[in-house]
Parts: structure tokens; C-alpha cells; sequence
């Protein structure tokens, strides 16, 4: 089956599109299921009988779920859902402008969530600013019409 000559179908912009739409994929999962907080807490005790002092380290870790809830799932699909808007394009144009608006909110949201997750949809930004770039297929020339006969 062909694409059609107006169809965003195939080309090094769609390719980009996609491996975009995979790291936004890669940075949720490692937000929802790596640990991203630690703490250390420090206790210290002393033996009645033998007046010995026991210092004792506890270090715990936690994922953004464990101390967010669920909720925060919504909010680290957000990246997700922008890079799936291109790959949903029928039209060229519409392909063109929807990789576009993805490489703006995908940098914007990796510069504001810089401190916090957004460096890990920063290489999916990247990306999609590459993919914004890139032309993606070009509608074929159309067919020359033949010549029509002139009266004399």
C-alpha cells in the first residue's frame, strides 16, 4: 500500500517523530518507576548497662508515586501525549506544524521541569527540535496535463 502524495507517511521527519514520541515513553517510565527521592536519617543510642553509644544509618528511597500518589502520572503523561500529536497528523502541513508546536512544548516543559523530571524529557525535546527540522514527505509533483487542442 502507497501513501498518498499528501500524506505524512515516511521521511526522516516522521522517523524523528517517532524516536521522539519513544524517549518521552522512556523518560515517563524511569519518572514513575526509578526512585527519585533518598533520605538519610541518623539515630543514636546508648546501652544502659555498658553505656556504649550505637550510631545507626538508615537510608530509604521513594518514586515520584510512592510520595505524590497516582495522581502525578497524569502530569508525567503530558510529555507523552505532545509527541503522540504529530505522529496523529493526516496532512502534510498539518505534520509539519504539529512537529513543530511538540519541539516548543517538549523544550518548554524540559526547561521549566528542569530541576525535577524535565531533564529527563530534555532528550526528546532535542529531538523533536531535530524533527521540526527535518523536511518530511513531499507531495509528488503533479502529473502534466495533456495539451489540449487550440481551434484555428
Amino acid at each position: 500500500m502507497e501513501a498518498r502524495p499528501d500524506s505524512p507517511a515516511g521521511g526522516p521527519g516522521r522517523v524523528a517523530a517517532v524516536v521522539t514520541l519513544a524517549l518521552t515513553l522512556a523518560g515517563f517510565v524511569v519518572a514513575a518507576l526509578l526512585p527519585m527521592y533518598a533520605e538519610s536519617t541518623e539515630s543514636t543510642s546508648t546501652d544502659p548497662v555498658t553505656g556504649v553509644e550505637a550510631t545507626t544509618t538508615t537510608d530509604t528511597t521513594a518514586t515520584l508515586v510512592q510520595v505524590n500518589g497516582p495522581g502525578v502520572l497524569v502530569v508525567l503523561a503530558v510529555p507523552v501525549a505532545v509527541a503522540v500529536l504529530p505522529l496523529l497528523a493526516r496532512r502534510v502541513g498539518a505534520f509539519f506544524a504539529l512537529r513543530v508546536t511538540t519541539a516548543v512544548l517538549l523544550v518548554a516543559m524540559s526547561v521549566l521541569g528542569g530541576l525535577s523530571v524535565g531533564m529527563l524529557f530534555a532528550p526528546a525535546a532535542v529531538v523533536a527540535v531535530v524533527a521540526a527540522a527535518l523536511p518530511g514527505r513531499r507531495a509528488a509533483p503533479a502529473a502534466p496535463s495533456a495539451p489540449t487542442a487550440q481551434p484555428a
